[in-house]
């Protein structure tokens, strides 16, 4: 089922809101709250649409990995199809760092959330254990 306009529209603003609050706070003063006030849309729009704190955190990231995904599946050279194989290995390497160096604050509002939730149906990543 396609997603109502509306719908499209508050998460795209809770998301951008998302993104632009963890890139100017901490990411432990980064409340639904703060979220909810900064894209306009009531605390019970962000919970529904995402569960919680975590499934909030991980749409973001989510959404992160895509715009890697989609440049290496159907992008330009070199990281995109049609690159020399080692050429297109350095380039995802590269991409892959600079998503990670990016988004240090939402790596850690996503580790934050995780812990402080249950979430045994969501992997969580502790440096040396992968559940």
């Amino acid at each position: 089922m396609a997603e109502r306009a509306d719908a499209a529209r508050n998460r795209a603003a809770i998301l951008r809101a998302t993104e632009e609050l963890l890139s100017n706070f901490p990411p432990e003063e980064v409340s639904i709250d703060r979220v909810a006030a900064k894209a306009g849309v009531g605390k019970g729009t962000v919970f529904r649409r995402f569960g919680d704190r975590y499934g909030l955190m991980r749409a973001l990231m989510v959404q992160r990995a895509e715009a890697l995904q989609t440049a290496f599946t159907s992008g330009p050279p070199p990281l995109g199809p049609g690159a020399e194989p080692t050429e297109r290995l350095l380039a995802f390497l590269d991409g892959t760092l600079e998503l990670i160096t990016n988004n240090l604050g939402l790596i850690a509002a996503h580790e934050r959330a995780a812990v402080a939730g249950n979430h045994d149906d969501q992997p969580v990543y502790r440096p040396g254990i992968v559940t």
